[in-house]
């Protein structure tokens, strides 16, 4: 077994607190009460809250994490489980490159049929029989 000695134990660097020291840390909110840590968007959104937007009542206390459980922080998914949710993006894909093949196998290749000229256009876009234009 691995022994530590005396000195590494209470050795302590400046600034950074012992493991008590943050623990009494924690508590030390000035006796503030603090709720439950529920995230705004699980209450009841048809009671009847004094603030509607943010589901909660007046004089209720604040949890000192608000800025994380309030409503305007990122809305959780829960409705779907990863795996669940793999499996719709993979059939969306599927089915969006099913719907792209069967287009391009019924999709005709040109729009309409080439036009053809007598003899060509090769006088008229400046072919070898050309005339040249002098400046």
């Amino acid at each position: 077994m691995l022994r530590i000695p005396a000195w590494c134990v209470s050795f302590r660097i400046e600034g950074i607190p012992t493991a008590t020291q943050r623990l009494t840390h924690i508590t030390q909110n000035g006796g503030y009460i603090n709720p439950p840590r529920v995230k705004r968007q699980f209450r009841d959104p048809h009671a009847d809250w004094w603030d509607k937007q943010e589901r909660r009542n007046y004089g209720e206390p604040v949890h000192e994490d608000h800025d994380v459980l309030g409503m305007f922080t990122p809305y959780e998914y829960t409705w779907v489980k990863p795996g669940k949710g793999l499996a719709q993006i993979g059939a969306f894909i599927a089915v969006f490159l099913g719907v792209c093949y069967s287009v391009k196998l019924a999709y005709p290749d040109m729009a309409a049929y080439p036009r053809e000229f007598e003899g060509g256009l090769e006088r008229e876009l400046g072919g070898a029989g050309a005339i040249r234009v002098s400046l």
